[in-house]
């Protein structure tokens, strides 16, 4: 996945660099042994050397939380956003992440906070890893980033660094961080607090460049993207793209829907990192809190956004309730049924289906991480297998037509592969006409 956890470890062979395809990958750049290979597998998110998503946080968690089968254990489980100052405003959703951030900084819980912030564009990409230890700067890194990142020279500046800090990213990068804390004593004093983000998959650095370019803007222009962008009047799921163009010393926005932008379903997996098909933590089981999207009827009409919260630290917990009472957080407490409906096509996806890509590429012979699942093809309908083969052509196929277009500067070479791939999906999904609309009277 090339979260550079494996690359952080004093004395790693390893580096994270950018692939052709513009997503961060794990390259040995010096001579290494098997041991210090294998040592490095064990604070991997996707190797088999240690322990996996429940292991680890059965260690956490389980003298206090409880447990379900799909979002791990839990003390309790709210939707809500933040009421004080702007954050709900400033946020993707209801802005609980940076407020909580906030407050743990504030209140002297961590000593910094190590998340993603838009940097230097003369950096070659628009976001990475960075340590805040002010609030105008955890300010900064409010919003979701479909963008690539890597966190090795964040970590290799933690670890030289004194005091208690919170790690904020999706729960493939949080299971690195546990890892990673499991094997060495110095770093695990640094963590504080683990907060993951609710991740359907990660997208490559190219995904950005693609649709700036359906924006009709030169993506080398672009120092600044916004990815939601809320709209005034629109559901909450209805959220725009926002981006920054600088030309001959003048700054330009642009914004555009992402409905008109996007015409493939997100699930789809179109720029999509190939470790994204053995993930099937969607809600950071190893994270003290994990946060997301409120995708129910009751909350999804709100324009300003509301939170999935999945709290598994008493310390964090305290915090909620006593915001809540001096009424600088709004919170309703939920059930994990309804976290689990709110990202229904998520969980079946990742867990539910997740059996069935492992026995698509083992059959290929290439290598797969050993899951909580074991590879199978007899659990799904033969409709659902077509739509996990269809998405695993489109995820290959999607960066191999972007970078011959770019190579041939023509995008018509991208759309030309993809569009007929796209439309077969849509109707594998979408199913016979009738169906369609029998399922429409029903609901």
């Amino acid at each position: 996945i090339g979260c550079g956890a494996c690359a952080s470890v004093p004395n790693s062979p390893i580096r994270i660099k950018m692939s052709e395809y513009g997503m961060y990958q794990a390259v040995v750049v010096e001579k290494n042994d098997p041991q210090i290979m294998k040592d490095l597998s064990m604070v991997c998110p996707f190797a088999n050397e240690f322990m996996d998503e429940k292991s680890i946080a059965q260690e956490l968690f389980e003298t206090n939380c409880k447990y379900n089968d799909r979002i791990g254990y839990y003390l309790k489980v709210y939707a809500g956003f933040a009421i004080e100052n702007d954050f709900r405003k400033n946020g993707s959703s209801g802005g609980l992440t940076s407020w909580l951030l906030v407050e743990l900084l504030d209140k002297g819980y961590v000593d910094g906070v190590v998340h993603v912030k838009p940097c230097d564009p003369e950096e070659g990409v628009l976001f990475k890893y960075s340590i805040s230890t002010t609030i105008e700067d955890i300010k900064k890194g409010s919003k979701s980033r479909y963008y690539p990142v890597e966190m090795s020279q964040v970590l290799r500046e933690v670890r030289n660094m004194p005091g208690k800090y919170a790690f904020v990213g999706v729960p493939c990068f949080i299971k690195a961080i546990r890892l990673l804390s499991k094997k060495d004593k110095v770093f695990s004093e640094k963590v504080g607090f683990a907060i993951s983000l609710f991740c359907g998959h990660l997208k490559s650095k190219n995904y950005l460049d693609y649709l700036v370019r359906k924006m009709d803007v030169d993506p080398k222009k672009i120092t600044y993207a916004d990815f939601r962008k809320k709209i005034e009047g629109k559901p909450a799921n209805d959220y725009a793209l926002e981006v920054l163009e600088e030309d001959s010393g003048k700054k330009i926005r642009h914004t555009k829907s992402m409905k008109e932008l996007v015409n493939d379903p997100w699930g789809s997996g179109l720029f999509k990192y190939k470790a994204c098909d053995f993930c099937d933590d969607v809600a950071g089981e190893t994270a003290d809190i994990a946060l997301g999207d409120a995708w129910l009827p009751q909350y999804v009409k709100d324009t300003s956004g509301t939170n999935i919260v999945i709290i598994r630290n008493k310390t964090i917990l305290e915090i909620f309730h006593k915001a809540e009472n001096e009424n600088r957080i709004n919170i309703q407490e939920l059930t994990p049924q309804d976290v689990i409906a709110s990202q229904e096509g998520n969980f079946r996806h990742r867990q539910d289906e997740l059996g069935y890509r492992l026995f698509l590429i083992e059959k290929e012979g290439i290598w797969v991480p050993k899951k909580r699942v074991a590879p199978s093809q007899e659990h799904i309908t033969k409709k659902r297998r077509l739509i996990q083969e269809y998405r695993i052509k489109m995820a290959r196929t999607s960066h191999e037509a972007y970078f011959n277009a770019i190579k041939q500067e023509n995008i018509k070479v991208f759309h030309n592969e993809m569009n007929p791939l796209i439309k077969h999906y849509q109707k594998i999904y979408r199913g016979n006409l009738f169906v369609r609309i029998f399922r429409k009277i029903k609901r």
